[in-house]
Protein backbone atom coordinates (compact mmCIF):
# COMPACT_ATOMS: atom_id res chain seq x y z
CA UNK A 1 0.00 0.00 0.00
CA UNK A 2 2.81 2.93 1.08
CA UNK A 3 4.79 2.07 -2.17
CA UNK A 4 1.70 3.28 -4.43
CA UNK A 5 1.10 5.86 -2.54
CA UNK A 6 4.86 6.59 -3.03
CA UNK A 7 4.32 6.51 -6.58
CA UNK A 8 1.53 8.60 -6.28
CA UNK A 9 3.69 11.32 -4.37
CA UNK A 10 6.53 11.04 -6.41
CA UNK A 11 4.68 11.84 -9.43
CA UNK A 12 3.10 14.77 -7.56
CA UNK A 13 6.59 16.05 -6.35
CA UNK A 14 7.52 15.91 -9.90
CA UNK A 15 4.41 18.31 -10.61
CA UNK A 16 5.25 20.21 -7.82
CA UNK A 17 9.09 20.88 -8.70
CA UNK A 18 8.21 21.82 -11.70
CA UNK A 19 6.12 24.52 -11.09
CA UNK A 20 8.63 25.73 -8.40
CA UNK A 21 10.95 26.32 -10.95
CA UNK A 22 8.93 28.09 -13.40
CA UNK A 23 7.77 30.70 -10.29
CA UNK A 24 10.58 30.99 -7.85
CA UNK A 25 13.83 32.72 -9.32
CA UNK A 26 17.40 31.67 -10.99
CA UNK A 27 19.08 31.21 -7.99
CA UNK A 28 16.15 28.88 -6.82
CA UNK A 29 16.32 26.54 -10.02
CA UNK A 30 19.93 26.06 -9.66
CA UNK A 31 19.85 24.76 -6.18
CA UNK A 32 16.63 23.12 -7.09
CA UNK A 33 18.39 21.35 -10.35
CA UNK A 34 19.84 18.29 -8.14
CA UNK A 35 16.45 17.86 -6.71
CA UNK A 36 14.58 18.48 -10.10
CA UNK A 37 16.70 15.80 -11.83
CA UNK A 38 16.31 12.91 -9.34
CA UNK A 39 12.81 12.88 -8.86
CA UNK A 40 12.38 12.67 -12.84
CA UNK A 41 14.25 9.77 -12.45
CA UNK A 42 12.62 8.28 -9.63
CA UNK A 43 9.29 9.03 -10.90
CA UNK A 44 11.22 6.83 -14.14
CA UNK A 45 12.12 3.98 -11.76
CA UNK A 46 8.51 3.48 -9.74
CA UNK A 47 6.52 3.57 -12.93
CA UNK A 48 8.71 0.13 -14.47
CA UNK A 49 9.11 -0.62 -10.57
CA UNK A 50 6.09 0.78 -8.59
CA UNK A 51 6.32 -2.30 -6.03
CA UNK A 52 9.71 -1.30 -5.15
CA UNK A 53 9.09 2.42 -4.82
CA UNK A 54 9.79 2.63 -0.83
CA UNK A 55 13.19 0.51 -1.12
CA UNK A 56 14.36 3.02 -4.35
CA UNK A 57 13.73 5.88 -2.08
CA UNK A 58 15.16 4.68 1.20
CA UNK A 59 18.24 3.56 -0.78
CA UNK A 60 18.35 7.27 -1.88
CA UNK A 61 18.18 8.00 1.45
CA UNK A 62 20.75 6.55 2.74
CA UNK A 63 23.43 7.22 -0.10
CA UNK A 64 22.84 11.18 1.23
CA UNK A 65 22.04 10.59 4.47
CA UNK A 66 25.47 10.08 5.52
CA UNK A 67 27.17 13.50 3.80
CA UNK A 68 24.27 15.80 4.06
CA UNK A 69 22.18 15.48 6.92
CA UNK A 70 25.74 16.30 8.67
CA UNK A 71 25.51 19.90 9.98
CA UNK A 72 28.30 22.18 9.41
CA UNK A 73 29.69 25.05 10.51
CA UNK A 74 30.84 26.92 7.52
CA UNK A 75 30.16 30.52 6.59
CA UNK A 76 28.22 29.47 3.03
CA UNK A 77 27.17 26.12 0.89
CA UNK A 78 27.63 26.20 -2.38
CA UNK A 79 24.16 26.32 -4.28
CA UNK A 80 24.63 22.25 -5.43
CA UNK A 81 25.08 21.53 -1.49
CA UNK A 82 21.99 23.76 -0.30
CA UNK A 83 20.26 21.27 -3.15
CA UNK A 84 21.74 18.25 -2.22
CA UNK A 85 20.25 19.00 1.22
CA UNK A 86 16.82 20.31 0.18
CA UNK A 87 16.24 16.96 -1.73
CA UNK A 88 17.56 15.14 1.11
CA UNK A 89 14.28 16.90 3.41
CA UNK A 90 11.97 16.18 0.51
CA UNK A 91 12.69 12.71 -0.16
CA UNK A 92 12.34 11.61 3.81
CA UNK A 93 9.02 14.62 3.16
CA UNK A 94 7.88 11.95 0.57
CA UNK A 95 7.79 9.02 2.55
CA UNK A 96 6.51 10.42 5.79
CA UNK A 97 3.36 12.02 3.37
CA UNK A 98 2.95 8.74 2.25
CA UNK A 99 2.68 7.00 5.43
CA UNK A 100 0.12 9.42 6.79
CA UNK A 101 -1.95 9.07 3.55
CA UNK A 102 -1.81 5.41 4.10
CA UNK A 103 -2.69 5.72 7.68
CA UNK A 104 -5.09 7.80 7.35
Amino acid sequence: MINQKLVEIINEEVEFQNNQNQKLGEKYRKQAEYHTKLVEKLAEKVAKYPHYALPILEAHIQKEEPIFSVELDVPELTLYEEGRIYSLVRCKHMIRIANERVGA
